[in-house]
């Protein structure tokens, strides 16, 4: 796993670094790369004032809630991927597991950053699901709390979200 993130500095030196995962698996920072665009290099360029003003732990926090999903290698996703695709017993009554909703909104957040004009269509075509039914799943995804706050309204008509903590962990639990 390695996810690139940039953000810029007060003085418009941007900050370029890397995320992998150190030998417990933990996300850490693995590349740091500061730098100017060619025709905004700041008086004295890089220097100690603007190394301190990078502090780790923000951009660490920047990159989780960018990159909602990283958690998870492409072994990982791809075994994911698998449990939800395959269809959903019914189990009358009772309710459907809660960490198949966790997989279900893993997806449809990345199914929002690679297909932003129709996220649920493509979803529910790649899942062999009517529309219907995949609105009615990432619903009880938001009200399950998966999705973001669940006293907060999604916005109306627009695919947005963040994978929760609690998706994160049910996710985990789901794929061992």
């Amino acid at each position: 796993m390695t996810t690139k993130t940039v953000c810029q500095l007060s003085n418009g030196a941007y900050v370029d670094f890397k995320v992998k995962e150190d030998s417990n698996g933990t996300p850490v920072i693995s590349e740091l790369r500061i730098f100017f665009d060619e025709d905004s290099l700041a008086v004295g360029g890089v220097g100690s004032t603007i190394l301190r003003e990078i502090r780790t732990f923000d951009l660490m926090r920047m990159w989780s809630v960018e990159s909602s999903r990283s958690f998870l290698s492409a072994d990982q996703e791809l075994q994911l991927w698998k449990k939800i695709k395959k269809p959903w017993e019914s189990r009358g009554r009772l309710a459907k597991p809660t960490e198949l909703y966790a997989g279900l909104a893993y997806f449809y957040l990345k199914y929002i950053e690679q297909n932003p004009n129709s996220p649920t269509a493509n979803l529910a075509t790649d899942l062999q699901i009517s529309h219907n039914t995949l609105n009615t799943r990432i619903a009880r995804c938001r009200k399950l709390g998966l999705l973001g706050d669940p006293l907060k309204p999604a916005p109306s008509g627009k695919a947005s979200g963040k994978l929760s903590t609690k998706s994160k962990s049910l996710i985990t639990k789901l794929l061992k």
